[in-house]
């Protein structure tokens, strides 16, 4: 029997070819999108599950009094107390970065390095490729990334090569390199760096005390006995309270989390102080999903109509079948066997189309970091997921064709009196269904594309064109430097800062803690309003020349008058970073700090000491950011050779939002294609059948005198309907899913415009126009009589 159905189902398609080739290519795209969006998802999802005591390590947060979300940088001291006090606990691990200054045997570099407990091997899976594994344990040695050795020493052993931290200073270091990590291009992991030493350099070179209740690390992990365990662990970590609370009395906390390992780094927004590597947003994990889900919709629709089409041929076939003895279920199993055929086919040419786009889609994302795999032999989840894929592909696109066409009468079939779909109300739903999806594609593409020109033309509050960002280290080398590169006519104005607008600043409480008020914090030099062009809207700027300016002033932004509900600001106190109350001396204009990811906060800016500047910003005219930062480089080695140079542009704030809103369009874009063109060829497949149904009347009414337009309205009125209904739900569905899409990217948006609506609707109403004509055109250039002959 089953030869006898692959017979009946090879002839089927050898003969409706042109039917096999539009499903399996609608289908095959459809397949390979969802095979990538799945292993993007995966990609987030999966993050730092190469751990082999993944599900055991939970990160300890805590939250604040006046904090609206738990902070990452607990006390140094609690892990390592827990680990030793609380029997469910089986170890405790520190992990810090901190940017510093390396050299090795001809150059010196900037670079991060980590710092952690010497039993953060044994806890966390990093590879160890040569060298001695525990050479952590040793503070005199370093642990090197596999790509950093091969930069710093080429092809030699790095193994035994010396690095000196701080080199010149008084507490300068030298670490010999104990071996070498592998570099994970598998997984994504929150815990990233290139060089690892012990923590206790904290306390040796960077005069950090581990001991004390009121220094906070960037990371602190529990290794737990049983993972069930969680909330009783974090429960008792509460027995730790009083003694961190009573050393740091300006920041108290309330209660102490532990947070999965499996939530670290999509979760990494909803954590303040958060310094491990994280998702910019969660949405580019699951958003993906969405989009290759509305292509296989629109594909598996477009696989009923045309299906539905192509059937009308075979009537009676069902008819001789049934006939002969062929029951119902038999013919259901025969025509779902022939869609299943389908589907495989199209999931072969899936696999292969994958292998093509999945390189094309790493490289819009290259800036992020991602790269995902197709590894069918590694990755069986992606080997389920394709099956899992090819059936619901069959039951979507096939059920309704197998189970209608197998319920005909032979005798009905054979005196001519049925014919098979086109006009009942669920082909011109799936109809609707797939002009509502093809919209919300349009409408998606144009609106991506509209809010990519509406953020480089938006205005950011400060001219963040033509600005050089260089790191620095102290007074010395700003008030040096600056004096040096004055004399270069191209450089229009030198300010510096403690914080970096942009890149980084710090939250501080307004008032008391339990006030819940917080603003961002921006540390400046005197001049810093002037040469970012910062506009001043009330009031006065810093005067280096008023001591009580650096004592006793603040300037404030808008948002942080607004939310102060004041009618007059100058003059008022305010207690913000410091336990001392600052007068209020000016107001500046909102500004957005770091691009269109969230919308402008409240902004307090104090007035920096010189010996706490920590960036110099350099403002030139842009058409000179690059000569101008060759000179920067040249004059620092000069002057500075001990020291790397690190620089960069202000606009690389934006670049990140302009990239992911850039690509997203071009996905949408590619989206909007597929879709209309899987819409239309399902359009063109009913009206072709509705057209071979009434071909007879067609006929009978132009011999009787009726104009192509009377017939085009007669013949085609309910896809008028359709459209109108199919746009109406669209544009609905659209202004609602791409609005919501946008706002779990960025806070700022400039939304779904009616224009693009309106050129959606126009232009997928003139394709569809387009389609069903090109049809008609067809029968009309028929000769009437012809028609009436062989009917």
């Amino acid at each position: 029997m089953f030869q006898n159905y692959l017979k009946i189902a090879l002839r089927h398609i050898d003969r409706n070819r042109t039917y096999v080739i539009i499903n399996v290519v609608g289908l095959g795209v459809a397949i390979a999108c969802c095979m990538i969006a799945f292993v993007n998802w995966q990609t987030g999802k999966n993050a730092d599950s190469f751990h082999e005591n993944y599900e055991r390590i939970f990160r300890v947060t805590a939250n604040g009094v006046g904090h609206t979300q738990p902070t990452a940088d607990v006390s140094a001291p609690l892990v390592i107390r827990a680990a030793e006090d609380l029997k469910e606990v089986a170890a405790g691990i520190r992990f810090h970065t901190q940017g510093t200054i390396v050299q090795n045997e001809t150059s010196v570099f900037g670079e991060q390095l980590a710092f952690a407990d010497a039993n953060f091997l044994e806890v966390f899976t990093f590879k160890v490729i040569s060298g001695d594994a525990n050479a952590l344990k040793d503070p005199s040695q370093i642990l090197i990334s596999e790509q950093k050795a091969k930069s710093y020493f080429g092809d030699e052993s790095a193994i035994g090569k010396t690095l000196t931290l701080k080199p010149g200073q008084p507490n300068e270091k030298q670490l010999r390199i104990g071996a070498v990590l592998k570099n994970n291009s598998t997984y994504i992991s929150s815990l990233e760096f290139d060089f690892l030493a012990n923590i206790s350099l904290l306390e040796t070179a960077y005069n950090t005390s581990l001991q004390d209740w009121r220094t906070g690390l960037n990371a602190s992990f529990l290794l737990l006995n049983n993972p069930n365990e969680q909330q009783k662990v974090a429960q008792a970590l509460s027995q730790y309270l009083p003694i961190r609370n009573k050393e740091a009395t300006w920041n108290q906390r309330k209660n102490f989390l532990l947070e999965p390992m499996d939530r670290l780094f999509l979760d990494g927004r909803n954590t303040n102080n958060n310094r491990l590597a994280r998702a910019e947003s969660p949405a580019f994990y699951w958003g993906m999903g969405l989009l290759a889900l509305f292509i296989l919709l629109t594909a598996c629709l477009n696989f009923t109509n045309t299906t539905i089409s192509f059937s009308n041929k075979r009537l009676k076939e069902m008819g001789v079948r049934k006939t002969m003895g062929s029951s119902r279920p038999q013919l259901m199993v025969q025509l779902l066997g022939e869609s299943f055929f389908i589907c495989v086919l199209s999931a072969v040419f899936a696999i292969i189309l994958a292998e093509y786009l999945t390189p094309i889609y790493n490289s819009l994302w290259a800036f992020m970091d991602v790269s995902i795999k197709l590894n069918y032999f590694q990755n069986s989840g992606l080997v389920l997921f394709l099956v899992g894929t090819v059936l619901i592909t069959t039951l979507l696109g096939g059920v309704y064709p197998a189970f209608y066409m197998s319920s005909f009468r032979p005798s009905h079939i054979f005196k001519g009196t049925t014919r098979f779909g086109g006009d009942n109300w669920l082909i011109r739903s799936l109809l609707g269904v797939q002009i509502a999806l093809s919209l919300i594609a349009i409408i998606g593409s144009l609106t991506m594309a509209d809010n990519a020109d509406f953020q480089k033309s938006h205005n950011l509050g400060y001219n963040v064109e033509g600005i050089i960002n260089v790191d620095l280290q102290g007074r010395d080398q700003y008030e040096k430097f600056r004096t040096i590169i004055l004399e270069n006519p191209n450089i229009e104005g030198v300010t510096a800062s403690s914080s970096n607008l942009g890149f980084s600043e710090w939250d501080n409480f307004v008032g008391q803690p339990e006030d819940q008020r917080h603003a961002s914090t921006h540390v400046v030099a005197d001049n810093f309003l002037n040469v970012m062009n910062l506009r001043l809207v009330a009031g006065r700027t810093f005067d280096k020349n008023l001591s009580t300016d650096l004592t006793e002033s603040v300037l404030v932004t808008q948002k942080f008058v607004e939310e102060s509900n004041w009618d007059h600001t100058i003059g008022k106190k305010i207690k913000h970073r410091f336990p001392n109350e600052k007068n209020i001396i000016g107001v500046v204009e909102d500004f957005y700090a770091s691009s269109f990811f969230r919308k402008p906060r409240a902004a307090v800016f104090h007035l920096s000491r010189p010996e706490w500047y920590s960036v110099m910003k350099v403002r030139v005219q842009p058409e000179q950011l690059a000569t101008t930062k060759q000179y920067l480089e040249d004059q620092w080695k000069k002057h500075f050779p001990l020291v790397p140079f690190n620089s960069y542009y202000q606009d690389e704030t934006l670049a990140t939002a302009f990239t992911i809103t850039e690509n997203i369009a071009l996905l949408y874009l590619f989206l909007a294609i597929v879709t209309v063109l899987l819409s239309a060829t399902g359009l063109f497949s009913l009206v072709s059948l509705n057209v071979l149904k009434r071909s007879k009347e067609i006929a009978v009414r132009r011999v009787l005198g009726a104009t192509a337009e009377n017939i085009l309205y007669s013949t085609n009125k309910y896809y008028l309907v359709i459209f109108a209904i199919g746009s109406i739900v669209g544009a609905v569905l659209a202004n609602w899913a791409v609005h919501f899409f946008l706002e779990q990217i960025f806070e700022v948006t400039k939304g779904v415009s009616l224009l693009s609506i309106v050129i959606s609707v126009l232009g997928l109403c003139t394709i569809g126009g387009l389609t069903i004509g090109s049809r008609l055109v067809g029968v009309l250039r028929t000769n009437p009589a012809e028609t009436l002959k062989s009917e």
